[in-house]
C-alpha cells in the first residue's frame, strides 16, 4: 500500500510540474508574439 501511496504522490507532482511548464509555455509564447510586434518592419 506504501508503494500506491508513493506513485500517486510522484503523479501528483509530475502533474503540477506539467502545470507549471504549461503556465511558463504560456507566457513566453505571449513574449514572443509582443516582442514581434515590437519590431520595427521596414516601409515598402
Amino acid at each position: 500500500m506504501e508503494r500506491v501511496s508513493a506513485r500517486i504522490d510522484a503523479s501528483l507532482a509530475a502533474e503540477k510540474r506539467i502545470e507549471r511548464y504549461s503556465v511558463l509555455s504560456t507566457q513566453v509564447s505571449t513574449f514572443i508574439v509582443v516582442a514581434a510586434e515590437a519590431t520595427p518592419r521596414p516601409c515598402p
